[in-house]
């Protein structure tokens, strides 16, 4: 008996620090209950996303970086992830492939309060026009499960231009954001 509870530990011990081992550099990492796993990034002094994010992600958190852009081919296999933190960064705007990305997401809930996004009417392709429509499609209300939490949107607001300084983005209207 004694064997075999020895025996188990050993295992249970190897399939962590397999986990631990998949970690990326500055980033804490570990099971946060049946099949969620969760890393931890924040307060890591981040500028650029760490490679090596585990495919089994369900949980990340890249709060309190330096952090201005999403780069898609960090997160492009992270098919698990359902809560996303990106609060108190640098992003001015979410485009392109990183929102195609977060689009396809089957994202839970998002944290992308306390940054500088910029709302002034813009080119295309670094408008916050694509990511605004996106937020109004995603958030509530719709029947459960098939919406997405903005965690702290009253702190998801425009820093620029100033006449949109402070207002929600998800309360920005088309006129707000139309040239």
């Amino acid at each position: 008996m004694a064997h075999s509870l020895q025996l188990l530990v050993t295992v249970v011990f190897l399939i962590n620090v397999t986990h631990i081992q998949g970690c990326p550099d500055k980033c804490r990492c570990g099971p946060v209950g049946h099949n969620l796993y969760s890393v931890d990034c924040s307060n890591a002094k981040l500028a650029i996303l760490p490679k090596g994010i585990p495919a089994e992600t369900t949980d990340l958190s890249l709060a309190r970086n330096n952090l201005h852009s999403l780069e898609w081919y960090a997160t492009e296999r992270l098919k698990n992830l359902r809560i996303l933190y990106l609060n108190n960064n640098n992003f001015t705007s979410i485009t392109g492939n990183s929102l195609a990305l977060l689009k396809d997401m089957k994202l839970k809930a998002i944290d992308m309060s306390n940054n500088p996004y910029d709302c002034v009417c813009a080119p295309s392709y670094r408008s916050i026009k694509p990511m605004v429509v996106w937020l109004r499609q995603v958030k509530g209300p719709k029947p459960f499960g098939e919406w997405m939490a903005l965690i702290n949107g009253y702190a998801t607001t425009c820093a620029t231009p100033a006449n949109l300084k402070g207002k929600r983005l998800d309360e920005l209207t088309d006129r707000d954001i139309d040239c």
